[in-house]
C-alpha cells in the first residue's frame, strides 16, 4: 500500500529520510495508516505540521551563521538562497508599505 511505503520512508522513527513531527502526530498517523482506513487525506495533519515548522524555522536558518557559511562554501546553494532572502526582504518591504498606506487611509478617513 502506498501510504505504508510513505510512512516507512519518511515517518517511521529512525527512517533514512525521517521528517521531524511531534510524537502524538506520528502515533495517530501510524494508527490511521496501519489500522484505520487510509483515506486520501491521511497525511494532511503531517503536511500542516511540516508547513508550520518550515514557516517558523526556515527564516531562523536564513539568519543563521550556518546559512552564511553555506553561501560562502557552496556556490550552487547561493542562488536559491539569495533569491529567497531577496523575496523575504521584498515581501517585508511590501507589507510595511501596505501597512503605511492603510494607516494613511485611516487618518484621511477619520478627518
Amino acid at each position: 500500500m502506498e501510504a505504508e511505503r510513505i510512512f516507512e520512508k519518511y515517518i517511521t522513527h529512525g527512517a533514512a529520510m525521517e521528517v521531524h513531527i511531534r510524537p502524538d502526530v506520528r502515533r495517530r498517523l501510524q494508527g490511521n495508516v496501519y489500522h484505520g482506513e487510509s483515506k486520501a487525506d491521511v497525511f494532511e495533519e503531517v503536511q500542516r505540521e511540516l508547513f508550520d515548522l518550515m514557516n517558523s524555522e526556515f527564516p531562523r536558518f536564513l539568519a543563521s551563521e550556518q546559512c552564511r557559511e553555506c553561501l560562502q562554501v557552496c556556490p550552487s546553494f547561493c542562488m536559491p538562497i539569495r533569491f529567497i532572502l531577496f523575496s523575504n526582504l521584498l515581501n517585508a518591504a511590501i507589507g510595511k508599505r501596505r501597512a503605511l498606506e492603510r494607516s494613511t487611509l485611516e487618518i484621511k478617513h477619520d478627518r
